[in-house]
């Protein structure tokens, strides 16, 4: 929820609903008996079963973004998109195979307002670090309130993979112009 100060008295106002944004950690354990010295592709593995999570992300060549995902538990369903996943391999064997790992997410729901298209924002370009826990998505809905804008970033930073966006790259957020 979102509130300003109006000008009578300072008071706080209602302004917006903000998404809301449900944060989990999943654990992940590869049983010891199933555990060989080769690398496979066993679907019990950790390293599998993080890769399932991961190719969540893998953007929709249709859409041109990631899909959105739902999370179902007992009577609570939450609907949205990945912005953040962060891995940590936490146990290995001592041939330096994984078998526990941490995966922590974010999945930011769609806005329940009407979608208006925003049609400008400041007449400087911005600069912006990337950091691990955010994504070009997320940046895109922060800067234009819109994650489908992604794009215009990615174009303006010569990004063909957003998925290989470095941790500390300086991106640069473009002004929206009317011609866009």
């Amino acid at each position: 929820v979102a509130y300003e100060r109006t000008k009578k008295r300072g008071r706080r106002e209602y302004v917006a609903n903000h998404p809301r944004t449900l944060t989990l950690s999943f654990y992940f354990d590869t049983p010891i008996n199933v555990v060989t010295k080769e690398k496979s592709n066993d679907p019990n593995s950790v390293q599998a079963k993080v890769k399932r999570i991961r190719d969540l992300l893998q953007v929709d060549a249709e859409k041109h973004r990631p899909p959105d995902v739902c999370f179902e538990w007992a009577d609570m369903t939450f609907v949205g998109l990945i912005t953040s996943i962060k891995t940590t391999f936490t146990q290995f064997t001592p041939e330096g195979i994984a078998i526990r790992a941490k995966v922590d997410m974010a999945i930011e729901e769609e806005s329940i307002q009407k979608k208006s298209k925003v049609t400008h924002s400041p007449d400087r370009t911005k600069t912006r670090v990337f950091s691990e826990d955010t994504s070009i998505w997320t940046l895109a809905k922060n800067e234009y309130g819109d994650m489908n804008e992604w794009r215009r970033i990615a174009k303006a930073n010569h990004i063909l993979n957003p998925f290989e966006i470095e941790t500390g790259q300086i991106l640069e957020v473009p002004a929206i112009v009317a011609e866009d």
